[in-house]
């Protein structure tokens, strides 16, 4: 069973072990810092897809020859 505390100026928040992992519950903690440091962001979805175009090219240019080694 999962229960919300409130203590002064924090929340405690009890879930079972069974229901979540560790990793899993430090992505949830993770996500206002996310969402504050991209609030003020002008990246666009064309921008972003400009952006992840680049970064696998520079990656296969990277790798490619270590890749190709192992298949040809």
């Amino acid at each position: 069973m999962s229960a919300i505390v409130s203590k002064g100026q924090d929340f405690i928040l009890t879930i079972p072990k069974s229901l979540i992992s560790e990793k899993e519950i430090q992505k949830i903690l993770d996500l206002p810092a996310f969402y504050e440091s991209v609030k003020n962001s002008t990246m666009t979805e064309n921008k972003a897809w400009i952006l992840s175009e680049e970064i696998k090219e520079e990656w296969w240019q990277k790798h490619k020859n270590q890749i190709l080694a192992k298949i040809g």
